[in-house]
């Protein structure tokens, strides 16, 4: 079933190894379309499905509140974010929605449904430190503000009593415009942007908090 989409035939090799000649095993052969599927990069698990698991987590996290050990699954990284992220699981712990939402952040826990899609499509991406990068997304605080996801690159922490390495969601958290527009540009720390949303979110921003952010700054970063 996996090679069907790509017109792979199932067929039977012979081996030609001394110990196991005669020996008869299931081989494919590589097509030009699994070939270019395979260079362009491949998710372990759709993103429809990844999103509706960390929708249904994020669900009972609403309903009934962390569990021990709970860690919510955002899946691989995926879109854009195979250029950036090494491709370990991203996830995130309780305490970063409840810091977010409750404690400091004014993110509203709702907000963050289908957050596995929303990174995967970001408005910008900019580096915090080495191992951290910062993903600004669509989604909004209760102040009307867009959200920026910070994540921690190959992170080590136990799940469940393994020791996994892992893109680690570490803040979610608000930005102005004036925040973080000025900080990537002296700084020269943008990776990448949506020039549509970037654009878009720009004028909004710069409108609404009454600064002259010119949009000739946000094209000096996609240099």
């Amino acid at each position: 079933k996996y090679g069907k989409k790509w017109g792979v035939k199932v067929d039977e090799v012979e081996l030609p190894n001394v110990e196991e000649a005669g020996r008869k095993m299931w081989s494919v052969d590589i097509t030009p379309e699994m070939e270019e599927s395979v260079m362009e990069g491949q998710t372990m698990f759709s993103i429809e499905r990844v999103n509706d698991r960390f929708n249904a987590e994020l669900d009972d996290y609403i309903v009934n509140g962390a569990k021990i050990n709970t860690i919510f699954h955002l899946g691989m990284p995926y879109g854009v974010m195979q250029a950036f992220l090494p491709m370990k699981q991203i996830v995130m712990r309780p305490r970063i929605i409840n810091k977010a939402s409750n404690k400091k952040h004014n993110v509203d826990a709702t907000s963050l449904y289908n957050l596995p899609l929303y990174i995967s499509e970001p408005i910008f991406v900019f580096k915090r430190e080495d191992n951290t990068l910062g993903v600004l997304t669509e989604i909004k605080d209760r102040d009307g503000k867009n959200v920026c996801v910070a994540i921690e690159l190959n992170k080590k922490m136990y799940d469940r009593g393994t020791l996994l390495e892992v893109n680690d969601i570490r803040s979610i958290h608000g930005r102005d415009a004036i925040n973080l527009i000025l900080p990537i540009i002296n700084n020269n720390t943008l990776e990448y942007v949506d020039k549509k949303k970037g654009l878009e979110w720009l004028s909004s921003a710069s409108y609404n908090y009454q600064q002259e952010i010119a949009n000739q700054d946000l094209l000096i970063l996609q240099r």
